[in-house]
């Protein structure tokens, strides 16, 4: 008498398919997030940097202010090199209404668009 071979336990072909392809969705979905999430990771970087610079440039006038009048500076524009790219920073420096300050905005540009950029702007008292 001959054994029945019974098949029931294990996986068709099609299941194997199934479970491949599910996997293979999940894998192209974590791979899609991870670019995202350095791509935004690298745009935070020079967010970060950006602001850095500019608050760094309001320092230093703020530090002129203390010995002289800036109300009459100039109003620059100097480039910034750094290990997250170049930055193009710019300042005006304006007198407020009041007299008693002077109005400094610094704009910090990185792609040359002006679609990625930081603005700070302060009072410096007279």
């Amino acid at each position: 008498m001959k054994k029945r071979i019974d098949n029931s336990s294990g996986f068709t072909v099609i299941e194997v398919i199934i479970a491949a392809i599910i996997i293979l969705f999940g894998l192209l979905a974590m791979a899609t997030f991870l670019g995202n999430l350095m791509s935004k990771n690298s745009d935070n970087e020079r967010k970060t940097m950006a602001t850095t610079i500019a608050e760094e440039k309001i320092e230093n006038l703020r530090g002129d202010a203390l010995t002289v009048d800036i109300t009459n500076a100039d109003n620059g524009t100097d480039t910034v090199s750094t290990a997250a790219g170049t930055f193009t920073r710019t300042w005006t420096i304006t007198e407020d209404f009041s007299g008693l300050a002077d109005q400094v905005s610094v704009l910090v540009d990185w792609d040359g668009t002006g679609n990625s950029q930081v603005t700070i702007v302060t009072l410096i008292n007279n």
